[in-house]
């Protein structure tokens, strides 16, 4: 019977891919770079599969670890809570959050310190993750998704409602302009955003002209795709 892997590379392994890196992991871990890589490598030995692949001195999940991560992490804060119950320690609520990761980026980490001041000191988790989420095998407590079709057995609230509309830096402006409607922005270069196979009908340039009246064609499907309503800004 092959031993166990070893808690101590399965820990270094947890908090290296959490936070990115050999380097933020040890700091959390109080050892050495050093050590996490050799505690991971030493962990991929027992396992014979790859976890990390190492490039230009950084390091990115394998699917393996892509896919143990999320377990791994629930485990260890699970034995956290346990070793504060054991402990005496004073508990504080604990709210997991699961959004989409422009939601993460953009919108809800600026808003959190208001939240705190608010309703007091509390663990609260922030996963920036794609649909759909098991809140079952994450522990998660609200979930913040584009419509709810998705979750159709979960209790849904409508928080707020979009409205899509076209953006440019004011480079772009003057040297494109003068633009003065939706039918001037057909020639433009155009950035879209991949909502991904699980999308349902997310807007989109070709919906925008047509909610416009401006006559389309598979021109307006080119240009410059980001995975992310975030990115697409960013490069905006």
């Amino acid at each position: 019977m092959s031993a166990p892997p070893s808690l101590k590379g399965l820990q270094a392994f947890e908090a290296a891919a959490r936070r990115g890196s050999f380097a933020a992991a040890a700091e959390e871990l109080s050892v050495t770079p050093a050590a996490v890589s050799q505690s991971v490598r030493g962990l991929e030995a027992q396992l014979g599969r790859a976890l990390f692949h190492r490039v230009n001195r950084g390091i990115t999940l394998t699917e393996a670890g892509r896919e143990a991560l999320p377990r791994l992490t629930a485990a260890f804060e699970e034995l956290h809570g346990v070793a504060r119950l054991l402990a005496g320690a004073r508990g504080q609520s604990r709210l997991v959050v699961s959004v989409p990761p422009s939601v993460a980026s953009g919108w809800l980490s600026t808003r959190l310190a208001d939240f705190l001041a608010r309703h007091g000191p509390c663990d609260l988790a922030l996963r920036g993750e794609e649909d759909p989420v098991d809140f079952d095998r994450n522990s998660i407590d609200l979930r913040m998704t584009y419509g709810a079709f998705h979750y159709p057995q979960m209790t849904t609230e409508a928080m707020v409602t979009d409205r899509a509309f076209p953006v440019c830096s004011p480079g772009f402006k003057n040297r494109r302009g003068p633009l003065t409607g939706p039918s001037d922005l057909m020639g433009a270069p155009l950035i879209h955003t991949d909502w991904g196979p699980v999308a349902a009908s997310f807007p989109s340039w070709r919906s925008w002209f047509e909610a416009a009246g401006v006559s389309v064609n598979r021109r307006v499907e080119r240009g410059l795709s980001a995975s992310s309503s975030q990115a697409a800004i960013d490069l905006a």
